[in-house]
């Protein structure tokens, strides 16, 4: 009879191939902190869990060992995860309480929209620099607001009930039909 070997059961180590922090992106205001995880993926694929997280901060933010940020003042923050000799980062922007930011843009070829004026609720009026960007501080923007915008040649546009901080508003030329109200 011929020797019997047992072939080695066990499975292949589904190893880490790389690492990201999520969410990627966002915007939070200076009062307030945001939860942020690392994700690592297989080789195979798959969405493993990652211990042992060295979390670093570039920017006006700190951030705890399990990953809660909080802000410290307003700017960019760029937040790297390390595990396991894999980095992910994540971009922050920390906005003043208060305060939205509307980038105006042509609703066909997507070009900003400079000189545009923005109302939002009852404040001042503001133009959009040449990015088409206007940035409106010290209002009470903690809920949702209603801005208006317009420019010449573009019909005028209301958003009832805005939500985000950073909002993208298509702008339809005159000869367009109305955009109405939304």
């Amino acid at each position: 009879l011929g020797a019997c070997s047992k072939k080695d059961s066990a499975a292949p180590v589904d190893e880490l191939i790389s690492l990201s922090v999520e969410p990627r992106s966002a915007q939070i205001d200076r009062t307030t902190s945001l939860t942020l995880r690392a994700v690592g993926v297989s080789a195979k694929g798959r969405t493993l869990a990652v211990s042992y997280v060295v979390w670093t901060v570039d920017g006006p933010a700190t951030i705890s060992d399990a990953g809660l940020l909080t802000a410290t003042g307003a700017g960019a923050v760029t937040v790297t995860a390390t595990a396991q000799g894999f980095e992910g980062a994540a971009a922050i922007e920390v906005i003043e309480p208060g305060q939205i930011t509307i980038h105006l843009v042509d609703i066909n070829s997507g070009a900003a929209l400079a000189g545009a004026q923005v109302q939002v609720a009852k404040e001042d009026v503001a133009t959009a620099d040449g990015n088409g960007t206007v940035a409106i501080t010290g209002g009470s923007f903690s809920g949702p607001v209603t801005l208006t915008a317009w420019v010449d040649g573009y019909w005028p546009i209301t958003i009832v009930n805005a939500r985000a901080k950073n909002l993208v508003v298509p702008v339809r030329p005159v000869e367009g039909p109305s955009p109405g109200t939304f």
